[in-house]
């Protein structure tokens, strides 16, 4: 049984009333719609939680607020002000079309945000896990025995992998890149199933004992210049140069959260000097990264923050509500189920269109050639089922996310499903709005299944 906080709801109906009515002030300003309409988009998912007893700041939501805020209110204004003469903005996002344009998709927006919101706004009546007393307890030698194994084979498979693709480091350009490219230039969309992207996900592997090490340390106490110090700083290192490697700056900023969440969870409160140092040393990066990725600085601070079609981007959202408002050819679910064919491989999907998405909407919505543009789920419920998809969809997803966070995200003795928590939160709500349900499950799975085969190994039988 579940029950809803009214007063939540009526703060989103609210929210929504206001915008309608602001928008039939000025229907004749476009620009003026489309702002207000972005801020409602922000308003309907911050307003609930000011109206709740307590609010864990890395609770899913949190990270929705965050795409939402660059991805849709922040992006309008930057749309707004530059429209008509910066070259990101007219030609790369809005297609050579103008600001009203993105006019339905802003709407589409606002409309699954608010039933994200309703849907999260349902509290369980289970107040998570029982709090029992494990049975089980964690095993220093294996800990730090794991820990050596997967760093080692984290290290001996970037080696390899750099062999393969023929990577030579000549220069500053050439230590981060995207590497799964084919002879023209593209991303490969078939980079799953290769020999190079199993090696990548092995180098991957460093991430874990770092999660290890990390939690074990919040717990024991070791000191940082001991063996277990040491390591804990090598696969850290490892962690983070890997995606760096590929420039893959989610796979920077993902680990990092994931530590930041297991400090809270664990300590139960914010460590400033760690999230002071992991801000600056991730935003260095990232930083690093986007540049090397665009050639230089070969535009301005605002364009590299703003003009991708990362998070939950309005104007991604708005061509691909476009494409399929004007067309009909919705995918009536085919496209949720993807994931299915990327795990098992010897399952053929009815067509391209299901098993690459992301490269269909770049050539079709986008005419990319080279480069695929996920959806974000948004709009990947729209193309499939149109307004019903994103409300009925975005009101489920809303209802999911809630039940994990009261079910594992309260968890504060159990080293395993702090772990699990804070994997599972990060990845799966970021690559959820960010890229599409597939994505979602698919990241989601590769490191859950992982983890929950090294918990299983570090174990040992509590003593009575």
């Amino acid at each position: 049984m579940c029950h809803m906080d009214l007063s939540k709801a009526f703060v989103v109906i609210g929210f929504v009333v206001l915008t309608l009515g602001l928008i039939t002030v000025a229907l004749t300003d476009v620009d003026t719609i489309f702002l207000v309409t972005s801020i409602a988009a922000l308003g309907v998912i911050v307003a609930p939680l000011y109206l709740r007893k307590s609010y864990n700041l890395f609770e899913p939501i949190t990270f929705v607020i965050v795409s939402v805020l660059l991805g849709c209110t922040l992006k309008a204004f930057y749309l707004v002000l530059l429209a008509g003469g910066n070259v990101t903005v007219d030609e790369k996002l809005l297609l050579g079309l103008d600001l009203g344009s993105m006019l339905l998709g802003s709407y589409v927006l606002l409309a699954g945000l608010s039933a994200f919101s309703f849907g999260y706004s349902f509290m369980p009546s289970r107040q998570g896990l029982r709090a029992t007393r494990s049975a089980y307890v964690w095993s220093s030698r294996k800990v730090v025995l794991w820990s050596v194994l997967l760093t080692t084979i984290s290290f001996l498979a970037l080696v390899l992998f750099a062999a393969r693709m023929g990577i030579a480091i000549d220069g500053l350009d050439s230590l981060s890149a995207k590497r799964f490219r084919d002879d023209d230039g593209a991303v490969t969309a078939s980079r799953t199933g290769s020999f190079e992207y199993l090696l990548y996900r092995m180098a991957l592997l460093a991430k874990f004992p770092l999660y290890l090490l990390f939690a074990y340390r919040l717990r024991s106490g070791f000191h940082l210049l001991s063996a277990p110090g040491l390591l804990l700083l090598l696969s850290g290192a490892l962690a983070i140069f890997v995606p760096f490697f590929v420039n893959n700056r989610a796979g920077v900023v993902l680990p990092v959260v994931d530590l930041l969440i297991i400090s809270y969870m664990i300590n139960r409160r914010l460590n400033v000097t760690l999230i002071a140092t992991a801000g600056v040393g991730v935003a260095f990066l990232v930083v690093i990264g986007s540049l090397l990725r665009s050639g230089g600085l070969t535009s301005g601070i605002y364009d590299q923050l703003f003009g991708g079609r990362y998070l939950i981007d309005v104007t991604k959202t708005a061509h691909i509500v476009a494409y399929y408002q004007d067309t009909g050819a919705y995918h009536y679910g085919s496209t949720l189920v993807g994931w299915v064919y990327q795990l098992v491989p010897f399952l053929s999907p009815p067509n391209d269109d299901t098993a690459n998405l992301g490269f269909f909407l770049g050539r079709e919505v986008f005419g990319y050639l080279a480069s695929g543009v996920p959806p974000g789920i948004i709009a990947e419920l729209f193309l499939n089922f149109g307004w019903a998809g994103v409300l009925v969809g975005m009101f489920l997803l809303g209802l999911l996310l809630r039940w994990f966070y009261v079910t594992f995200g309260t968890e504060t003795r159990h080293l395993d499903r702090i772990l699990i928590y804070s994997l599972v939160c990060t990845r799966f709500t970021v690559f959820l709005f960010n890229n599409g349900l597939s994505t979602a499950l698919l990241k989601t799975f590769l490191d859950l299944i992982v983890l929950y085969v090294v918990l299983r190994l570090i174990r040992v039988r509590r003593l009575s």
